[in-house]
């Protein structure tokens, strides 16, 4: 009789458990964004986990392998030891809810959906923009670099620009560009601000375009004069 209702009590016990993870629901993909980067969990149903962060056109910059264990809304991650110290995933620190997983990264929150964020992506160029319609102050608000499009008040990001009849003041903030002036001068083609060959502290010359988009925003994207490299984009809105 013992024997009879300990295999009945595990039965239940078992039944119970796989009702219970049935209406969990979590495996398959989960997304979410790391400074403008699409991130994808996937949890699979042998209890192993793949993590990708996709870099756009560079593409995948950082993917993490392991298992994983569900435990009363807890999920324990445990990345596979050839990760070395390096992991972006916490241990043990992931909560979910009926639509989210909040994982923890060094720290901070990642909230995974079922859903794909909404990034954010440039307006087309306001073809039809006139010298004065550049007029103002900008301040930056998202700055695109190495993949990456990071929101500027979220990364205490400051960077302030004048500009005044072709004219680009540096009016405060961070030191994005590492130039080496206050100001410079635009030359004023086909809609565009052009400036060639800004001094930078490193001794080295920046080019600039200044375009205006269709939803007023300024578009500030800056290059290496002498090799052509990337130095990155910023997207500032008005400021007066």
């Amino acid at each position: 009789m013992k024997k009879y209702l300990v295999w009945v009590l595990a039965l239940i016990y078992l039944c119970s458990c796989t009702a219970f993870a049935e209406n969990v629901d979590l495996f398959g993909e989960w997304y979410s964004e790391l400074s403008g980067m699409p991130m994808t969990l996937t949890l699979s149903e042998d209890y192993t986990y793949e993590l990708n962060v996709d870099a756009g056109d560079t593409g995948t910059l950082f993917a993490e392998f392991g298992a994983w264990e569900y435990d009363d809304s807890i999920i324990t991650f445990t990345a596979n030891d050839d990760l070395g110290d390096f992991r972006l995933l916490d241990e043990n620190a992931a909560h979910y809810t009926a639509e989210t997983i909040t994982a923890v990264s060094h720290g901070f929150d990642i909230v995974f959906k079922r859903e794909q964020p909404q990034f954010f992506a440039p307006a087309d160029a306001n073809a039809d923009a006139k010298l004065e319609d550049y007029s103002g102050r900008w301040s930056a608000s998202r700055l695109a670099a190495l993949g990456m499009t990071i929101d500027a008040a979220q990364m205490g990001l400051e960077f302030t620009i004048v500009v005044d009849e072709g004219k680009v003041s540096l009016a405060g903030g961070n030191d994005l560009f590492g130039l080496n002036v206050l100001e410079f001068d635009c030359a004023f083609e086909e809609g565009i601000l052009i400036a060639q060959s800004v001094e930078s502290v490193n001794g080295g010359g920046l080019n600039f375009t200044l375009r205006l988009l269709q939803d007023d925003v300024l578009e500030m994207h800056g290059e290496n004069a002498e090799t052509g490299e990337d130095e990155g984009t910023l997207y500032m809105v008005r400021a007066d």
